[in-house]
């Protein structure tokens, strides 16, 4: 059972009752075997008047059940043992099969009180399996409560309470995120390294560019910095410092629909507020997102190796470059078509002269 514990992700509750099942069925074949061999299987005491059998009970009673030849059909003999065994260990006790001599009646009460003392047993562990459920679920119906309390204890609108309810139930997976958190510190740092390197491969890296070229070390002390998040429909989000992973949901920035695995905000890293894009993004349905602030990201830059930080710095000063070109040239246009202007007496431009947008 051990060894098998650590190849499965079933829950422990569920391999309790599995093991309880399998006991069960376990136990009451052996006692089903106890008791068929107590009897005379064998049809011995069909010549004597004074004994009996409950085997030779069914063999030759009044509405014989089972055929008079020695071992004709064992199965059968076997079946009607199991339903014996049934019948008493679960205390129903029918009386249409039981012991018919004193070494019947001498193994009987052993069983008896053999089965029940496991049904007890059986009974027990099926109550406390079902008794306790899911701690996430325990744990997510306990915040929901509180937060009806609030708001009655707030009289707070009804407006309110539906939108707030709404919000509440997509934050179970959230909030089992940030329980995750502190599970993986319970590992060693071996562990918890490769841990985080499956998360950034699935949900980090492939979305930020400068990030699929980072080294182990730092995708591991990167995966640690992020801080899941909910948003509710159509909120608004204006964080340029902040960068934003799509886990589940949809949002959408600058007219582009971002499904998950996607990021927002990847100019982040530029130091000038103003060569970054600045561009409000929403969420068009409950999104569960990751963030990472700036300040979090400047702390794993600057005690990481120098390898690491190179596809960063390259990166952002390629992204600076390309925004600063933008920005002159868009300078260069507005300033060319206002002398244009100026010199045709206040009029517009010509069409030719086209003032590029600044992405």
């Amino acid at each position: 059972m051990q060894r098998s514990r650590h190849r499965t992700t079933v829950s422990y509750r569920t391999q309790d009752l599995m093991r309880t099942i399998l006991t069960t069925f376990f136990l009451i074949h052996w006692m089903s075997c106890v008791f068929a061999m107590s009897g005379d299987v064998a049809l011995a005491t069909l010549d004597d008047p004074d004994a009996d059998s409950w085997v030779t009970n069914l063999a030759m009673g009044d509405a014989p059940r089972i055929s008079d030849e020695p071992y004709a059909q064992p199965l059968l003999l076997y079946l009607y043992a199991l339903y014996w065994g049934c019948v008493t260990s679960t205390s129903v006790g029918y009386g249409d099969v039981g012991p018919r001599n004193n070494l019947e009646v001498f193994v009987s009460a052993w069983l008896i009180i053999c089965g029940a003392y496991f049904w007890a047993y059986v009974v027990g562990s099926f109550c406390n399996i079902v008794s306790n459920p899911d701690p996430h679920s325990v744990a997510f119906k306990q915040r929901i409560d509180s937060v009806n309390f609030m708001l009655k204890d707030q009289n707070c609108s009804m407006a309110l309470n539906k939108r707030l309810r709404a919000y509440m139930n997509p934050t179970a997976h959230l909030h089992r995120l940030k329980e995750y958190d502190e599970l993986r510190s319970l590992f060693s740092p071996q562990l918890q390294r490769e841990i985080a390197m499956e998360l950034c491969q699935k949900g980090i890296s492939p979305s930020v560019p400068y990030l699929q070229m980072g080294t182990k070390y730092f995708m591991v002390e990167i995966s640690r910095v992020f801080v899941p998040c909910l948003l509710s429909p159509l909120e608004r989000v204006l964080r340029p410092s902040s960068l934003f992973i799509v886990l589940r949901g949809v949002a959408a920035q600058k007219g582009v629909v971002l499904p998950s695995g996607s990021a927002c905000n990847i100019d982040f890293i530029l130091s000038s507020p103003r060569l970054r894009g600045n561009a409000v993004w929403v969420a068009l349905g409950f999104g569960e997102m990751i963030s990472l602030e700036m300040a979090d990201m400047d702390s794993v830059i600057n005690r990481c190796p120098i390898a690491d930080r190179i596809p960063v710095r390259k990166y952002a000063v390629q992204l600076a470059v390309k925004r600063g070109f933008l920005k002159v040239a868009r300078a260069v246009a507005k300033a060319r078509a206002k002398e244009v202007q100026n010199s045709r007496g206040g009029r517009a431009p010509p069409r030719g002269v086209r003032v590029p947008e600044y992405e």
